[in-house]
């Protein structure tokens, strides 16, 4: 198992592009320090990935899930320290037989925590996504919030996606909600577009963009940003979604 550690009032930021296989991580973040984790799976596999949240830290993960193949993603967050905070959000863009495996877990085991989960799919082709988010906040963890949205466009009749929030609660000054949609694009957004002399194809691309812009607009750096849109807009367009030509320092 790989391990990193974030060390007190340390803050970080780091850009990393997920390689095929199988990998098992675990990050510590100690308090009061603070981790923005950018992420590209740009090739299938199997991960598990722990992170402990101490008191006062912060991480804030994207995933972006690019590849054409099958893949899993267990991931269990445990917010171990007061006030400790996670954001976790993620866009899958599937096509052709891809399948998505995503099963997360945040554990809320202090006061004072706060959890966010926003992902979602845009599945075309005969991809498959398969999204499950589960927030257990233990007895004693008072005063906690978490809020799960998970949403997925289907643009292919032979898409297929499944949402599972769910909300396990042991404590009673809690803010917590959670929900799920799935659909398909909006006949009338596109009418509007085209009648206005978008063609089709240009009108679906940018419908599809702003379905996962709240996700992209997660991301602080805006160089980062501009390169996860980028890699999006390549998929979306059906082009190469592997980082050929990056400046940025990818790391497996």
């Amino acid at each position: 198992m790989d391990r990193y550690e974030i060390p007190s009032h340390g803050q970080l930021t780091r850009f990393v592009q997920l390689q095929g296989g199988s990998d098992d991580i675990a990050l510590s973040l100690q308090p009061y320090s603070q981790l923005n984790l950018y992420c590209v799976e740009a090739e299938a596999g199997q991960r598990q990935v722990q992170v402990d949240l101490a008191e006062g830290s912060r991480l804030c993960l994207v995933l972006l899930t690019l590849h054409e193949g099958r893949s899993r993603l267990r991931m269990h967050v445990s917010l171990r320290g007061c006030g400790a905070e996670v954001s976790l959000g993620g866009a899958v863009v599937g096509c052709g037989e891809m399948v998505a495996e995503q099963d997360l877990t945040v554990e809320h085991c202090a006061e004072g925590c706060r959890s966010e989960m926003l992902f979602k799919q845009v599945l075309g082709d005969r991809s498959r996504g398969y999204l499950s988010g589960r927030v257990l906040v233990d007895e004693g963890a008072q005063q906690s919030e978490s809020e799960q949205t998970f949403a997925s466009l289907l643009t292919s009749g032979e898409a297929r996606a499944q949402a599972l929030p769910q909300l396990e609660i042991y404590a009673d000054d809690v803010k917590c909600n959670h929900g799920a949609t799935v659909g398909k694009l909006d006949d009338d957004a596109l009418f509007y577009m085209r009648q206005r002399g978008i063609p089709e194809p240009e009108a679906c691309l940018l419908l599809q963009h702003a379905f996962v812009e709240d996700v992209l607009l997660r991301i602080q750096d805006e160089g980062h940003r501009a390169h996860f849109a980028a890699l999006v807009e390549q998929r979306f367009r059906g082009q190469q979604s592997r980082c050929s030509v990056c400046q940025h320092s990818c790391k497996a």
